[in-house]
């Protein structure tokens, strides 16, 4: 999809994924992109997103992190952090924030 709104979406992927401003990760031999991450409409990463990846990234690899936005989560009512991250950012950051913090030890 990103094809339609860029005209080299292979080098803007890749340097979104090295940058770690997307989250990938292989399963069954297939690369993984969550859906979530994207505005639909352009294929932008969600801009909520960053501070959330800056917590998170430096104590969950890709597969962790993307299990973290897809389980329920007990700082956002045991909502998941990728439904919640458009209603309430703030949260979803402050969820992060507590998680990287138990992970860290």
């Amino acid at each position: 999809m990103l094809k339609y709104h860029d005209e080299s979406p292979v080098t803007k992927l890749a340097n979104w994924i090295l940058k770690r401003k997307v989250i990938c990760f292989e399963w069954r031999s297939q690369t993984w992109l969550p859906w979530f991450q994207f505005h639909h409409a352009d294929m932008r990463p969600q801009p909520e997103l960053a501070p959330v990846f800056a917590e998170l990234t430096p104590v969950f690899d890709p597969w962790e992190l993307a299990n973290w936005f897809a389980q329920p989560n007990p700082w956002l009512g045991n909502c998941t952090p990728a439904d919640t991250l458009h209603v309430n950012p703030p949260g979803v950051l402050h969820a992060a924030r507590a998680d990287r913090f138990v992970a860290a030890g």
